[in-house]
């Protein structure tokens, strides 16, 4: 009798034995040399054992699809645990346990969890619930005895493991479950020596079976890795093709980073070229076809604005990771293709973990699976074979700037380089995070440039819309910043009144679905020279890369204002350059009001080179650094963040699969995803419907709370009670009680 494992679409199976064989051969290709010894030196664990624990961890990981049980889920659609089948003929082989101290048998945990990953209640009532009842089938036992023949012909080798084939009560398997798995666990003091085993060997098996039964399905199997290692010549040329028709003259910085190995930090400029450099430097450094390339960014917008020029140098080996990835793919592949493309969810599925050989990802995406969330045990194999690139490293909270020194400590350990770039981060910042050691990449030519006019203005923004309206007169494309949304409201319609009609609203208060369509309004706007104002919050400093030719904002902290500088006269012409108004009289919240003053008073009025603006942003923060009140708030986020994977190390017992539910961010008004009563009167509860806002409205005192959640009925978002608009997103009545972040 053939034992089934897979069945394809047209009808065909495939056996256990032809799916075995293929998941070997997959596997194979992802086990290297100088990773077994990097991982056995790591964690003390014999290095020819590890090689055999992962062949054993395939091998074994659907021997439990020989049961009558899973032969009726593919014939017949019946629910089976072939995971918790196979593990029980593992369950008392003793020559994979962590050490000779450590009694946790390895092999039986990866097998158990290759479908799920661990979690305390896995598997909790075995033997009390008819459910988990199996009944092995005689050609169980041939297979399993064949793993000698197999050792043999990938080894070249006799195989020195006399193993018994051996079937055990529901009972003691329970018992194997709680007292040689679970309490195992909770008493091994090193839980990062028992992680990184985990996910090396469990992330091995996860990607060969997607890949085997991939194949087998003929399904799309997305590109995972080059053709090739892509040449720096290549790259020039393919560069010099997406900026047409402009020419890409490779710039001094760039060279340097086109001849650099290891880690090491950019300080340029923006609009100067850095992402071309990391692109660069990311090709200088790659060893293998195998190795990955991950560029993390601050916001959705930017990451999708980067993949897009991603896409046109690495085609199909790109890939984009955030939480509304899918919403912005699903949009590009339908005016793409004309129709919403059939590989999509293959695409999302190998993306999502880092899987492609470029991923473009925001910052968050990538932290989070050290806090083991998600299918991290292949995510965090791929991370383990990466390059990373993060930018815009100064934009980050004091929380997150912890986590990030963590990071680069746990990257530094794992032999993984890593490419930290800013236009601006202050020298008080850089001491914190750990890289004032690193090689240094800087152009102080670039900091000469001085690409804007500064005015100081003591008043607030909206007693000038004459003078905006004036200087759109006189053909001035504007940009105007405020620090809260009900502000950019406000003088939207002020201008609105005013008779000015070319003008856009964006700030987070807009569903997603027409956030993207804002941004891409905003694109096509700039990119055809239609003049127009946009009035904006503080998301256009980091999530849109634009250009304008003069500026109205808002005073904010000094690194806030030099984003904000860069969004005007980019091109840095010195012959034209731009003019930036900044109004000291504003909200508070959501600053600080101290870092207001001082960062207002710094800023020199007139022309001032970009070297100038550092200046600026080193005085402001010596001097909050001075500050008692600001330096303790600064060591208790940044500690909170640094802490948070030792934390919740220990918190998971080191593998545990953990909720995404911690924020990585200081998040003093946090936010959650709603829908509105239109969508929820239509039944619309559609993800790129929905709009992220105050946690604040769920409380039922403010009266704006409609319905509630109900996953039942498929409505997995609370509903709001507010009116809606594309043209000025959400319209949340003001009310004193109000927190005034979201007013």
């Amino acid at each position: 009798m053939d034992i089934l494992a897979k069945k394809r679409d047209d009808g065909r199976y495939q056996t256990l034995e032809e799916h075995t064989q293929s998941v070997l051969e997959e596997a194979l290709n992802f086990v290297k040399e100088d990773d077994l010894s990097f991982v056995a030196q790591k964690t003390k664990y014999n290095r020819d054992r590890l090689k055999d624990l992962i062949f054993y961890s395939v091998y074994f990981h659907d021997i439990g699809k020989a049961t009558i049980e899973f032969q009726n889920t593919i014939l017949h659609g019946y629910r089976s645990y072939h995971s918790l089948y196979s593990a029980s003929l593992v369950a008392d082989i003793p020559d994979f346990e962590l050490s000779k101290q450590e009694w946790l048998n390895l092999l039986f945990l990866i097998i158990i969890t290759h479908h799920s990953l661990y979690a305390p209640g896995i598997f909790a009532a075995v033997n009390e619930t008819k459910k988990y009842f199996f009944n092995l089938l005689p050609e169980s036992k041939k297979f399993f005895y064949l793993h000698n023949k197999y050792y043999q012909k990938i080894f070249m080798k006799s195989c020195p493991y006399k193993f018994t084939y051996k079937q055990i009560s529901l009972s003691k398997l329970q018992r194997k479950i709680d007292y040689h798995l679970k309490d195992d666990l909770r008493h091994i003091p090193d839980k990062e020596k028992l992680r990184l085993l985990y996910y090396y060997v469990l992330g091995i098996l996860n990607l060969a079976d997607w890949i085997a039964s991939a194949k087998f399905s003929q399904k799309n199997i997305p590109k995972i890795t080059y053709l090739n290692i892509p040449q720096k010549s290549n790259v020039l040329d393919k560069l010099s093709e997406t900026l047409k028709p402009e020419v890409f003259n490779i710039k001094d910085f760039q060279r340097s980073l086109y001849n650099t190995k290891g880690s090491i930090l950019v300080e340029i400029p923006t609009g100067e070229g850095k992402t071309e450099g990391s692109f660069l430097w990311a090709m200088n450094n790659l060893k293998n076809i195998n190795e990955k390339i991950i560029y993390t960014l601050p916001t959705q917008t930017t990451s999708n604005k980067l993949f897009e020029r991603v896409r046109r140098i690495f085609k199909d080996c790109s890939g984009l990771v955030h939480g509304s990835a899918k919403l912005y793919l699903e949009d590009l592949f339908s005016k793409e293709d004309g129709y919403m493309n059939n590989y999509l969810n293959s695409e999302l599925l190998f993306s999502k973990v880092f899987c492609k050989p470029f991923t473009v990802s925001t910052i968050d995406s990538l932290l989070k699976y050290f806090l083991n969330v998600g299918k991290y045990s292949i995510a965090m194999f791929n991370i383990f074979h990466s390059l990373i690139i993060i930018d815009e490293v100064h934009s980050y909270d004091y929380k997150l700037m912890g986590f990030i020194k963590r990071f680069l400590e746990l990257a530094r350990e794992s032999n993984i380089h890593v490419c930290i770039m800013s236009a601006s981060i202050p020298e008080r910042i850089k001491e914190k995070i750990g890289i004032t050691n690193y090689p240094l990449i800087k152009d102080n030519e670039l900091f000469k440039k001085k690409p804007n006019y500064i005015y100081k203005v003591k008043k607030f923004l909206n007693e000038d819309v004459n003078k905006i309206k004036q200087k759109y007169l006189e053909g001035k494309n504007i940009l105007i910043v405020r620090n809260t949304v009900r502000n950019s409201i406000d003088t939207y319609k002020l201008l609105k009144k005013a008779g000015i009609k070319n003008i856009v609203l964006y700030n987070s208060n807009f569903k997603k679905i027409d956030r993207v369509k804002k941004e891409n309004e905003i694109y096509e706007k700039l990119e055809s020279k239609n003049q127009f104002i946009l009035v904006a919050t503080q998301v256009v400093e980091i999530s849109l890369d634009i250009d304008f030719d003069l500026m109205f904002t808002d005073t904010a902290p000094i690194d806030s204002l030099i984003q904000r500088f860069g969004r005007v006269n980019r091109k840095k012409d010195e012959f034209n350059p731009g003019s930036i108004y900044i109004y000291s009289k504003t909200d508070i919240k959501p600053y600080y009001d101290y870092l207001l003053e001082i960062s207002f008073k710094t800023i020199k009025e007139g022309i001032n080179d970009i070297g100038e603006y550092v200046k600026w942003l080193n005085i402001v923060y010596d001097k909050l650094f001075e500050d008692i009140k600001h330096k303790n708030e600064f060591e208790k986020l940044f500690h909170e963040g640094y802490e948070a994977y030792n934390k919740y190390l220990q918190y998971n017992d080191g593998i545990s699969q953990f909720k995404d539910t911690y924020s990585l961010r200081d998040n003093e008004f946090p936010k959650v995803d709603f829908i509105l009563k239109e969508d929820y009167e239509n039944n619309n509860y559609n993800y790129d419907n929905t709009v992220s806002l105050g946690t604040w409205l769920l409380d039922k005192k403010y009266g704006y709370l409609l319905a509630e959640k109900d996953l039942e009925k498929g409505r997995y978002y609370d509903v709001l009670n507010f009116e809606y608009t594309y043209e000025l997103g959400v319209i949340i009545p003001q009310k004193d009680e109000a927190p005034e972040k979201f007013l």
